[in-house]
């Protein structure tokens, strides 16, 4: 059947594109404010936990728990805020598990990087220092997360990025979650093709383009449903991108990253406390060489 003529064929094959486009914004944003956000409150923190320790008032691991129990609730509540504004100006994905699991995906994105903030904050006593990893981690992950740049297409000393960075991950699993199924649908009628127009979305062309691609041909077997999603998938290779492997890897990383914040904790009580013990017997022997 031809497409009715108030629909613009361009609309609706742009769709994936602006979707893909909104959540990459949404989850940007959310790292940004948290990277904005608790890095200040580690750094204006540190030298009140640093004699707090001194008096023995608070261990390490009871004060990494107390930052994740303050911190989890915010991210909580800007996750679902900006899901629900991506919800309010654009069409995404309607199905009930599908909004779920998005708004699940960013709140465990958000909590997974407050976790590496805290376990960056931790190595560091230099506000800067602190600024520029989370800044280089941040970057990296958006720019080699397999979003701007194929998998297959990453240098290889960049590719562990791909694998472990926060943003990356919960980038990924956003995108592939909304696409897979099955909201994004358009077949080669749909898309004018017996008007005398085409898209060829593989290459991403305009319309002029007489071939149709195969993945959006008319089947009329109920296959057609979230074709157009799967096939933008397969365009920037996350078609084989498992959304719920990404969500447990993202939990598994916040975990992680407060476990390996007390022990940095630690190994960092223990240098200073080697230090200070150095300066003091370097401090008597000079001492000793005066008063001789």
């Amino acid at each position: 059947t031809p497409p009715s003529m108030n629909v613009n064929p361009k609309d609706e094959l742009e769709k994936p594109y602006q979707t893909f486009m909104l959540l990459l914004m949404i989850s940007s944003v959310a790292m940004i404010m948290e990277y904005l956000i608790l890095v200040p409150e580690y750094m204006s923190e540190r030298k009140i936990f640093l004699n707090e320790r001194k008096r023995h008032i608070v261990s390490n691991r009871p004060y990494v728990i107390a930052c994740m129990l303050t911190e989890v609730p915010r991210g909580v509540l800007h996750a679902s805020i900006l899901i629900l504004v991506g919800y309010m100006f654009h069409s995404m994905n309607p199905d009930s598990t599908n909004i779920v699991f998005c708004v699940v995906t960013l709140m465990c994105g958000c909590v997974s990087w407050q976790s590496v903030i805290c376990l960056v904050s931790c190595m560091f006593n230099e506000e800067n220092y602190v600024y520029n990893m989370l800044f280089l981690v941040l970057g990296g992950g958006t720019l080699f997360g397999g979003l701007l740049i194929k998998l297959p297409n990453i240098p290889i000393i960049f590719t562990p990025i791909y694998y472990i960075s926060v943003p990356a991950i919960t980038q990924r699993a956003l995108v592939v979650n909304d696409f897979l199924c099955c909201y994004l649908s358009a077949t080669c009628d749909a898309s004018g093709t017996d008007g005398g127009f085409s898209y060829n979305y593989t290459e991403a062309s305009f319309f002029g383009n007489d071939q149709c691609p195969v993945a959006l041909e008319f089947a009329g077997d109920g296959s057609d449903e979230g074709n157009l999603g799967r096939l933008a998938l397969r365009v920037i290779g996350l078609d084989n991108v498992d959304p719920f492997i990404e969500l447990s890897s993202i939990f598994s990383i916040a975990v992680a990253s407060r476990m390996m914040a007390v022990v940095v904790l630690r190994i960092v009580e223990r240098r200073r406390e080697g230090l200070k013990e150095v300066n003091v017997n370097g401090s008597q022997e000079r001492l000793r060489g005066l008063l001789e």
